[in-house]
């Protein structure tokens, strides 16, 4: 894909398409795909540096769909949530290709985006472990998976974990 053809894509011209035979993709302001010296490359280094954020290409990105724990989060039997969720995101990203699709931006202009590595949903795989929470005050996407984390007594529901909205709302207010 030529330099400029990226360019008109990433700036938002919503009925462009990435080619691929076969398979015509809408892409614009709503796909956002990591690029490398204008080539489809892996991409390297991002971390988990907060709440639903992953950096990413010089940027924060929240993650559609999932609320993780707070980073100092621990559940009623000592387990670290906040550590096993950054654990998890950084075994799931390192050294692996990531593309996100940009879909909103949050309240501090960040972007919103669903994500895949290695063509696996991010999103579904921190879910299906049990280290974040679905957020269904954003999207249903991920319910069935977090059912399945809660019945098989994965990570935050094998240790009873309080739910990050709930925490933060009783940590703000002094307990």
């Amino acid at each position: 894909m030529a330099s400029s053809e990226l360019r008109r894509i990433l700036r938002g011209h919503p009925r462009q398409s990435c080619g691929n035979p076969g398979e015509q993709l809408k892409v614009g302001r709503f796909l956002v795909v990591v690029w490398v010296v204008g080539l489809a490359a892996p991409a390297i280094g991002q971390t988990a540096t907060d709440s639903d954020v992953i950096w990413l290409s010089g940027a924060d990105w929240r993650l559609h769909g999932i609320d993780f724990p707070n980073p100092d989060q621990v559940c009623r039997d000592g387990w670290q949530a906040g550590e096993a969720s950054r654990t998890a995101i950084r075994q799931l990203t390192e050294g692996a290709r990531l593309e996100c699709r940009n879909t909103a931006k949050d309240q501090y202009s960040r972007p919103v985006a669903t994500c895949w590595v290695n063509g696996q949903d991010l999103g579904a795989a921190l879910v299906r472990q049990g280290v974040v929470w679905a957020s269904l005050r954003q999207t249903w996407r991920y319910m069935l998976d977090d059912w399945m984390a809660w019945f098989n007594g994965k990570g935050i529901y094998a240790h009873g974990c309080e739910k990050p909205w709930e925490w933060r709302a009783n940590n703000k207010a002094g307990r």
